[in-house]
């Protein structure tokens, strides 16, 4: 993570990290919710064009929608104001308190 040339944080100095709540779900939609609605539609559009399906055949559709969602996925995050929303930000130092040492 890269800081500002007029922060006053230190090398090993802890701090809080945050995110907004809305950015955490749209992360996980993106590294999780794409593949898996890509195997999901895959499979479903396969079954419903030919039916039965075996199980070889449907192993590599499976995996076909996997690698559609991941690039999907992928490609979202290359938006430069996607990434920039999922980056957290340095919310504040964590203070031990007076004589405590942080863990």
């Amino acid at each position: 993570m890269k800081l500002g040339r007029d922060s006053s944080l230190q090398v090993g100095e802890r701090v809080y990290l945050s995110l907004e709540p809305a950015n955490i779900l749209r992360a996980s939609l993106l590294a999780y919710g794409l593949p898996l609605m890509g195997v999901t539609f895959a499979l479903a559009l396969a079954w419903l064009l030919s039916g039965r399906l075996a199980d070889a055949l449907a192993v590599v559709i499976a995996l076909a929608g996997l690698g559609a969602g991941l690039v999907l996925g992928r490609w979202q995050l290359r938006r430069l104001d996607c990434l920039r929303q999922l980056v957290p930000t340095i919310g504040d130092r964590v203070n031990p308190g007076p004589g405590r040492v942080p863990e």
